[in-house]
């Protein structure tokens, strides 16, 4: 998806927000929310009131007091509230637009068809359809070298290496071939137990994953927070992990099993979804 389409996505989406306010504002009573504060021998005090629309033939909007109407106070107040956002909602969705006029469409496809035909056919794209690769030819190239590129693999009990991928990749749990299942059924050019230098100490994470747009991320999945050596190795491990910028808030994805050791699959896609699939 280029830019245009993601900011078309995004105006889409204010859009029928727009409408689901404006029909919520549409049931609320007539009026508007006015404060009006007064300063009485040194103490504060606070009026509420309605200010009503201006009736043909009438110099001055009637007023309401609604201090002691606890209700229609909370109601009015709630009205001004979407009115607000209304009036936010009006001005992204005019700059969106505006914005969107002035773009220029930058797929592969559009890309190529603004060059000559014959420099279009001096340009060859890698072909890979085992891994999402970045349309541009240069991101796509790193990309692959990536995915290629021999790396460092924990060499720490590799006799808890009991559980075979459908590559033939062996990892140390169940819950990590169905880790690693997801990721290769949605692509994610990913590396099983590397090394990762954290200053003067090298850490281990499950996975590591590299996103099209060049972004690495680390896959943590605790399986055995049962066991107390387990619990304070997965806690040293998040230490050094925010001692080197890596955190849940960015770059860090910590899954967990779930009652009788069972993984909740669909937690698994929803993190690919919403984290790594741009």
């Amino acid at each position: 998806m280029f830019e245009k389409e993601k900011i078309e996505e995004i105006l889409n989406g204010l859009i029928t927000r727009r409408v689901a306010v404006e029909k919520q504002l549409s049931q609320y009573p007539e009026g508007e929310l006015k404060v009006r504060r007064q300063t009485k021998n040194g103490k504060e005090y606070t009026t509420f009131y309605l200010e009503m629309p201006k009736e043909p033939g009438k110099v001055r909007r009637e007023r309401k007091t609604i201090s002691r109407d606890t209700e229609r106070l909370r109601i009015m107040a709630r009205k001004q509230y979407l009115q607000t956002l209304l009036e936010r909602l009006d001005g992204n969705i005019a700059a969106l637009q505006e914005t969107i006029g002035i773009l220029e469409n930058t797929s592969t496809g559009a890309i190529l068809s603004a060059l000559d035909p014959v420099i279009q056919k001096e340009i060859v794209f890698q072909k890979q359809t085992e891994y999402r690769m970045p349309e541009d030819p240069e991101e796509a190239r790193e990309h692959l070298e990536w995915i290629k590129a021999p790396y460092v693999k924990n060499p720490k009990n590799p006799e808890h290496l009991k559980h075979r991928t459908s590559t033939g990749e062996l990892v140390r749990s169940k819950s990590e071939v169905l880790i690693y299942e997801k990721l290769k059924e949605y692509k994610m050019a990913s590396r099983y137990d590397s090394a990762l230098q954290a200053g003067n100490k090298v850490i281990y994470p499950d996975f590591t994953i590299r996103r099209t747009d060049g972004k690495i991320f680390y896959w943590e999945h605790a399986g055995r927070c049962d066991l107390q050596n387990y619990r304070k190795e997965i806690l040293w491990k998040m230490k050094e992990y925010e001692k080197i910028g890596i955190g849940q808030w960015d770059n860090l994805i910590l899954t967990f099993d779930v009652g009788d050791g069972m993984i909740d699959l669909r937690e698994i896609e929803s993190i690919i979804q919403m984290k790594l699939i741009i």
